[in-house]
């Protein structure tokens, strides 16, 4: 198959998790034997690029508009960048002339290049991994704020909503595509494809803060430092330990970026609880740098506070044998079972993950076992070879049925 990947940003220049799966699934499907472009935006770099068979060429629209006239023209640039990246995008794919089209997250791009591909009659599939998708339906096609939706969708081509074709979809997790579903987004044609590590991550063997021998306790926390994520609750929970046993030493490392007002908020939190001392905030942390760290520490914490679609991070410290306690939001569920290979609590209850903290603590067998269990689950269900055996299939499965249908409406015209 020739595939043309589309997704608003793709690695180097990435935010989050979405996008490394993005370049691991077009890795991954060049590695078979399959032609893949990928086409992106030019976040991250100061003008247009064409590596190989990657278009960094559309325009990535503005997210900090300010407010009053500075954010009204903000949105008409960004009105004028999606158009423009519509002519881009069907430029591009017409040059590479793809067998199929799979788009990532775009909402960094608008519909528009999704509206001209189409366009091309070329079959297209969704991979879900975020609200994207469903929020730019109720930004631009349902919202109930008339004037809202009128000037939302001029701006930003809603009215081209109810012209793409849904039919084919891959979401990261069952909550997510029941999510959608329940949006009005088609049941039929929506499979659920989870995301993957290398099989080779996994570790073999016994963590290697499970002796028990130790007298601190080291958790941490990574990921987007923005308030969906509930690192706050974390911080508070730290404080709650820290309370109840003090002859523990107790210390939490906090690994991401994000907005400077919130890193500050958390701080000050921090500092007011008097636990400040306990935290270490690292932000310059490579995806490898942080795996290879999760030998260092006695559980991941997992802290979201919203319906996580996926949780990427979950399943790569369980890979390393880490325990993970994870709040019981959205697709966590798929991943962990409680008590089993990790632990539940509930979002944004501080208190309950303390408590899970101290029940590692003061059952070694319960840990050894979570550790086991959450590697094997991912060795036995989260592995990229898994994943791309699913993706490799749902893509020719989907060709198969647009070349039948194909096959269909030329038979009836002879």
């Amino acid at each position: 198959m020739r595939i043309l990947f589309m997704s608003d940003r793709y690695p180097p220049h990435y935010e989050g998790g979405y996008e490394i799966n993005c370049m691991t699934a077009a890795q991954a499907m060049e590695a078979r034997g399959h032609d893949v472009h990928v086409l992106t935006s030019m976040f991250g770099v100061d003008g247009p690029r064409v590596n190989g068979k990657v278009y960094r060429v559309m325009h990535p629209l503005g997210k900090d508009k300010g407010s009053g006239l500075a954010r009204r023209l903000g949105h008409i640039k960004d009105a004028y960048l999606g158009r423009a990246n519509y002519d881009i995008a069907r430029s591009v794919a017409e040059r590479v002339g793809p067998d199929i089209i799979f788009f990532w997250r775009m909402g960094n791009v608008s519909i528009f290049p999704v509206r001209a591909v189409q366009s091309l009659n070329v079959p297209v599939v969704y991979r879900l991994g975020d609200y994207w998708l469903k929020e730019y339906k109720t930004e631009c096609v349902t919202n109930p704020d008339l004037t809202r939706r009128v000037y939302r969708s001029i701006l930003y081509g809603g009215y081209h909503f109810h012209d793409l074709d849904f039919s084919n979809m891959a979401a990261n997790s069952a909550a997510l595509a029941r999510d959608y579903i329940d949006n009005g987004f088609p049941r039929e044609g929506l499979t659920v494809i989870h995301n993957g590590v290398p099989k080779e991550m996994v570790r073999e063997g016994p963590h290697p803060r499970l002796d028990a021998g130790h007298k601190d306790v080291r958790l941490v926390c990574a990921g987007r430092l923005v308030p969906n994520k509930g690192v706050g609750v974390a911080i508070e929970a730290l404080c709650l330990l820290a309370g109840r046993d003090p002859e523990t030493e107790f210390r939490l490392d906090i690994v991401g970026n994000g907005p400077g007002k919130y890193k500050a908020a958390l701080r000050e939190n921090a500092e007011a609880l008097g636990v400040m001392g306990r935290i270490t905030f690292m932000e310059q942390v490579t995806r490898e740098e942080l795996i290879s760290s999760f030998s260092d520490y006695d559980a991941f914490l997992f802290t979201s506070v919203w319906q996580e679609p996926f949780g990427m991070t979950s399943i790569e410290a369980m890979s390393q044998g880490l325990p993970v306690i994870a709040s019981r939001v959205g697709g966590i569920p798929e991943i962990i079972e409680d008590g089993v290979n990790g632990l539940l609590v509930r979002p944004g209850v501080p208190e309950e993950l303390a408590d899970a903290v101290e029940r590692l603590k003061h059952e070694p067998r319960l840990a050894e076992k979570i550790s086991r269990e959450g590697a094997a689950t991912v060795a036995n269900r989260f592995t990229n070879d898994r994943v791309m055996d699913m993706y490799e299939d749902y893509l020719e499965s989907v060709l198969r049925g647009y070349k039948g249908r194909e096959a269909q409406f030329a038979a009836r015209a002879q």
